[in-house]
């Protein structure tokens, strides 16, 4: 079963309130990322909302493929 990557999406901007869970700067429902909390590379869970967090894209493409400190 294929998962629906926009509905996750919806559900991660809801859930963090459409803030950036590195900075805290409210993010566009535009102009935002999910990120891995837990890249996949490094075995993190691809689905699971608990490996998923919202984060403006700064600052997700500043962390690539670590993990959060």
């Amino acid at each position: 079963m294929k998962t629906d990557w926009k509905r996750v999406q919806k559900v991660i901007y809801a859930r963090d309130g459409g803030i950036c869970m590195k900075c805290g700067k409210e993010v566009s429902k535009d102009n935002f990322h999910v990120d891995h909390i837990v890249p996949v590379s490094k075995g993190g869970d691809e689905w699971d909302l608990e490996n998923l967090e919202l984060s403006c894209p700064e600052c997700n493409l500043k962390k690539g493929a670590k993990e959060d400190c």
